[in-house]
Order: C-alpha cells, then sequence, then structure tokens
C-alpha cells in the first residue's frame, strides 16, 4: 500500500512525500496519505516544508544532545 501511495502522491504533487516518522506509527503515516492527497499542491508544499523542519530539528536535537521537545 506504501508504493501505491507513494507512486500517486508523486504523480499528483510532483515531489515526495515527507513526514517525520519519529512522531508517527507505520499505521499514522498509512493514514496520512489520503487525507494528504486531497490537498491542492500549494498546501501540500506547506506540510512538507512543516515536516521537514520538524526532521531538521530532531536531528539537531540528537546533535546538540538536547532533552527532546517539541518544534514550535
Amino acid at each position: 500500500q506504501f508504493d501505491q501511495y507513494n507512486r500517486a502522491y508523486h504523480a499528483r504533487f510532483g515531489f515526495p512525500f515527507i513526514i517525520c516518522a519519529r512522531q508517527h506509527r507505520k499505521a499514522a503515516i498509512l493514514a496520512a496519505f489520503p487525507e494528504r492527497l486531497q490537498h491542492d499542491r500549494p498546501t501540500e508544499i506547506q506540510a512538507n516544508l512543516t515536516e521537514i523542519h520538524k526532521i531538521a530539528y530532531l536531528r539537531l536535537q540528537d546533535l546538540l544532545n538536547l532533552p527532546p521537545t517539541s518544534p514550535t
């Protein structure tokens, strides 16, 4: 199912589906696909940028050995 959703997502938006896997379980990631496939392109660009921000924030915390907090 992930392969089908990834192909549909890329065909619709022209870029890969991005989600912060550390903050979502497999079922939640799978459930996010049909919801996000209904977005328009600008909304989905913003959604991907938000997820990239979360990923970068968590990686920076890891590098600096900071205690876990949520990105704002």
